[in-house]
């Protein structure tokens, strides 16, 4: 198995109220945020995650 880091897509949107509902499995993602706020879930955990 290849251990480098791939990125496979990124994005900037500062308006951003899209909604993704997919499933990559075998993958993990980062995710910045630096203000506003986002609904976040991975299987059954639910995250509220807000910026500075």
């Amino acid at each position: 198995m290849d251990e480098d880091l791939t990125f496979l897509a990124s994005t900037h949107n500062p308006h951003c109220t899209i909604i993704i509902d997919k499933q990559l499995v075998g993958y993990y993602t980062i995710q910045l945020m630096t203000e506003g706020a986002l609904f976040l879930s991975y299987d059954q955990q639910e995250y509220h995650l807000s910026g500075v």
